[in-house]
């Protein structure tokens, strides 16, 4: 949770440096029974639902459908997926936004509504899929 790098790769309107308390704080935050829930629900699962382009797979305009199970509720949400295939591997890159609100969160807030987290999420997705030739597919 605001780990330095990741700041540092979003650009400058994340520069500023996270102190380690604060950190702590929006780590209980999120994890506790009003958001995530992650006592009772300690997974989120992500499962490909469709897959749709107007064009290649690969490198083509491609939307994706996913079944998305967090903090026990279960949403589907369509977004832009790139897909690269290599012969021993497959790389799915996404950058999308969306909203907590519409997976069923509610976005933390304190003193009243003083201070309130966006509902809206900025989401970068990177998975890397290789080939274990110790499988046996025959």
């Amino acid at each position: 949770i605001d780990l330095p790098a990741a700041r540092t790769e979003e650009g400058a309107d994340f520069a500023e440096e996270v102190e380690d308390e604060a950190r702590t704080g929006t780590r209980r935050n999120m994890l506790g029974g009003s958001l995530l829930d992650a006592d009772r629900n300690p997974l989120i699962l992500i499962q490909s639902v469709r897959v749709e382009g107007t064009g290649p797979l690969i490198g083509g305009a491609t939307m994706a459908t996913v079944r998305i199970t967090i903090a026990g509720r279960t949403r589907e949400v369509s977004a832009p997926f790139a897909f690269e295939l290599q012969p021993e591997s497959l790389h799915v890159t996404a950058d999308f936004r969306l909203a907590q609100s519409a997976l069923g969160l509610t976005p933390f807030n304190a003193l009243l509504g003083g201070l309130q987290v966006e509902d809206e999420m900025h989401l970068k997705l990177d998975i890397r899929a290789t080939s274990d030739q110790s499988v046996g597919l025959d």
